[in-house]
């Protein structure tokens, strides 16, 4: 698929050499580099996806083991933050054929996008190791490296690369320059840089064990050098969460007072110290030994993860101002959701806390000009080497975060080539549309710089349901959650008015109920903000008593408002499953109840939690008055396909599908189509991890392999201008996927319907968008 071979000749002494072309060339395939090199295939680049590795995913790979995250798991103040686009169909394609979750099928999901793609190949096992700069030294017009496979040296030329190596050595040997260490507080103004110096954040080591059902014994290796005791470990939450920890032991960490790329050989040779000097210490010593006595190491990787190296310089360098601003950008590309996760120089022998985590207070966009080297008009950046500052890298350096930088750089890298652009004229105001309507086309989110398509037919449609849910509340009783925190309930509001609200509660004696009923941020969250009334209300004793809360409130803003109830431990709050979008229950955050339990040194912006289960989808019990009409058919033409600060999706009523539901679309002159896109919910607000990455083997994944709101049949039908009768374009069964799209040559087009046969268990149709393209 490739264009050509330029050439191919063997030497009598030496390596074969080979040289190839391509339109794009993307070099490492971690989440940045997988997502880079697909996109650019599927919109019409012949590609190249060049890695040092033998597979694919850079720290997610099955070589590292380490849980992708990003604002996915990690943002605790906005809900609905699971990233969409490939990320989303990855991880919905891993749930469908990996809910045991094991790290196999995680490669296979990785595998299947590649070779599905027919204008991208694959070279694995291949280190780049030079780079040939055009006469003029703008350009590169030439990188090349050594292939451990076939022991040749294979030359790619590209009218443009990517730099997705996590180190950046494209971008280092082409003289872009970078940033290393730690900057202070003046460099950038940042408020939580400190005094700075050289170190950065270290690498990690991983290890996993499993129950094998018979006593087995550990001895350690005369030359491993470190013997650790309990004292060695403190801060560390070891004891405590060895057997529920979703991400594994990730301060078993070591190298940030060092240079992780230049040092990585006595890095490695010390975590690898490190790594079976815990297992002796957890398996020979630890309280747990005695329930450990049937545990066998099971797997230690043999890379370690990086965090952090070279940081190189484009146009714009990201710092905690704009995070903490969440400031919007013209060129706004992908959002993160991190917070500063910052570690310590001396990893696991610092005897504190392992890490500071400071959660800021809703998701951050990054601008496209972070992502390409300010000096070589044809050299992009994805992952942890963009142009960031060492603060700003804790917010965005995740796997799910870059994996979205590589999808940017696909759509610019696709503009570029089709407008004969450079990198940097990608990001100008004249051409950024461009990047990102590409980026839409995919389910990529922008949240400043929303879907808006002048050919899409749906936006001067006159819509019509089925049925329509005629407001969020929740009224079944499915289990009682004790006050012995402040609760909050999380509900939209979009009248003019909101005049009351009703819970439903247990109350084990007479008592009095304190509230308060608050508006949303400003800026996307969704935390309570600013009290807008208070008050009590006596409760009589009993069981699913209905309680009443005047507001008597004119509503300055549309958008997530909130009921704070205060701690009692006399009250429960009754709450029902099957919640609509847009309802949360949540409870005041506890720091003890935290994955590592004194390991994690929460700083700032961590109040809340939220009742979450992937399959039940709970909220507390709650009616709204006046009804608020949020579910409204027309929202499947708006610019957000997910919930932001309302739900921004059609829901049906309660049906058991006997009846399809629909939405139907008419116009008054006839029209052509050739596209339609439609996205389903599949529950943003849920965290799916796509391997288990516990340090050990107790978990089993999860109890089904689809999400229960994903529409599994569904029909798409039209009528023509010459008839009635309605014609069928497409007929899907078995749909998991949030995304789906349909190549269509429809002409003369009056009237097309979506005909929903089916979710995956819900007993109702949610879906946030149909795009009808023409």
């Amino acid at each position: 698929m490739r264009e050509k071979i330029i050439s191919t000749w063997k030497q009598g002494k030496g390596l074969a050499q080979l040289e190839y072309k391509f339109d794009f060339v993307v070099l490492g395939a971690g989440p940045a580099g997988l997502a880079a090199a697909v996109l650019a295939a599927r919109y019409g680049l012949k590609t190249a996806l060049v890695n040092d590795r033998g597979c694919l995913g850079g720290n997610m790979s099955k070589e590292m083991q380490t849980t992708p995250i990003g604002a996915h798991y990690v943002d605790k103040n906005f809900i609905y933050r699971r990233e969409t686009g490939l990320a989303e169909e990855l991880i919905l394609n891993n749930l469908y054929i990996n809910p045991q979750n094991g790290v196999e099928l995680w490669d296979l999901t990785m595998q299947t996008a590649v070779y599905r793609e027919k204008n991208l190949e694959l070279f694995l096992h291949l280190a780049i190791d030079t780079v040939k700069m055009t006469e003029d030294g703008k350009k590169i017009a030439e990188v090349s490296g050594y292939s451990a496979e076939s022991e040749q040296r294979i030359h790619f030329r590209a009218s443009f690369f990517a730099d997705c190596t996590g180190n950046g050595t494209v971008a280092f040997l082409a003289g872009v320059p970078y940033m290393q260490g730690h900057e202070n507080s003046s460099d950038f103004g940042e408020e939580y840089a400190g005094e700075g110096g050289k170190w950065e954040n270290g690498c990690t080591t991983r290890l996993r064990a499993k129950d094998i059902g018979r006593e087995v014994v550990f001895h350690s290796p005369d030359w491993v050098k470190y013997r650790f005791e309990k004292e060695d470990l403190e801060h560390r939450g070891l004891e405590l969460t060895f057997m529920n920890s979703l991400t594994g032991f990730w301060w078993m960490e070591w190298g940030g007072a060092l240079d992780t790329v230049t040092d990585m050989r006595q890095i490695r040779t010390e975590l690898t110290h490190i790594a079976y000097a815990v297992w002796d210490y957890i398996k020979n010593r630890s309280s747990l030994r005695e329930e450990l006595r049937t545990y066998d190491l099971d797997w230690v990787s043999t890379m370690p993860g990086r965090r952090e190296n070279r940081r190189f310089i484009g146009d714009y360098i990201y710092t905690q101002t704009d995070i903490d601003e969440q400031r919007k950008f013209y060129d706004s590309i992908a959002y993160g959701g991190f917070g500063y996760d910052d570690h310590a120089r001396d990893g696991i022998f610092h005897k504190d806390f392992a890490n500071t985590h400071t959660y800021h207070l809703g998701p951050f966009e990054v601008p496209l000009r972070c992502l390409y080297a300010k000096n070589v008009e044809n050299l992009f950046l994805a992952g942890r080497n963009i142009s960031v500052s060492h603060l700003g890298l804790c917010g965005i350096r995740n796997m799910w975060t870059c994996l979205q930088f590589g999808e940017a750089v696909a759509a610019a890298a696709t503009v570029c080539c089709r407008e004969e652009l450079t990198v940097r004229q990608a990001a100008d105001p004249e051409h950024i549309d461009k990047v990102h309507a590409l980026l839409h086309r995919v389910d990529h989110t922008i949240f400043s710089n929303p879907y808006r398509n002048p050919n899409d037919l749906a936006q001067s449609a006159r819509i019509s349901a089925s049925s329509t849910l005629s407001g969020p509340g929740v009224g079944r009783i499915d289990g009682k959650w004790p006050v012995t925190m402040d609760c909050c309930y999380l509900f939209p509001v979009v009248t003019k008015q909101l005049e009351s609200l009703e819970i439903l509660v247990d109350a084990g004696a007479n008592t009095r109920l304190h509230y308060a009923v608050m508006s949303g941020r400003p800026k996307l969250s969704t935390i309570p903000y600013e009290v807008l009334k208070e008050g009590t209300v006596d409760i009589e004793k009993g069981q699913g008593v209905s309680v009443n809360i005047p507001c008597n409130l004119k509503v300055l803003q549309k958008g997530w408002h909130f009921l704070v109830i205060s701690e009692n431990p006399e009250i429960s709050l009754c709450y029902g499953n099957n919640a609509p979008v847009g309802l949360k229950a949540m409870y005041r955050h506890s720091k003890e109840n935290v994955e590592n339990p004194g390991c994690i040194q929460i700083t700032k912006n961590r109040d809340w939690d939220y009742m979450v289960d992937t399959w039940e989808e709970p909220s507390y019990c709650l009616k709204i008055y006046p009804e608020q009409p949020v579910y409204l058919p027309e929202n499947v033409r708006g610019e957000t396909a997910r919930p932001t600060f309302l739900p921004n999706l059609w829901i049906s009523q309660a049906t058991d599908f006997k009846q399809p539901e629909y939405l139907e679309f008419e116009w008054d002159k006839a029209v052509d189509v050739h596209s339609i896109q439609l996205i389903f919910d599949s529950s943003l607000d849920n965290f799916l991890a796509v391997f288990q990455g516990d340090t050990n083997c107790q978990w089993g994944g999860y109890s089904a392999n689809v999400i229960p709101s994903v529409v599994k049949d569904y029909r798409i039908l039209y009528k023509l201008s010459e008839d009635c009768e309605w014609r069928e374009a497409a007929n899907i069964l078995g749909n998991y996927q949030r995304f789906c799209e349909h190549k269509l040559t429809l002409q003369n087009v009056v009237a097309l319907r979506v005909e929903i046969l089916a979710t995956n268990g819900l007993d109702r149709a949610q879906i946030y968008a149909v795009r009808i393209l023409q």
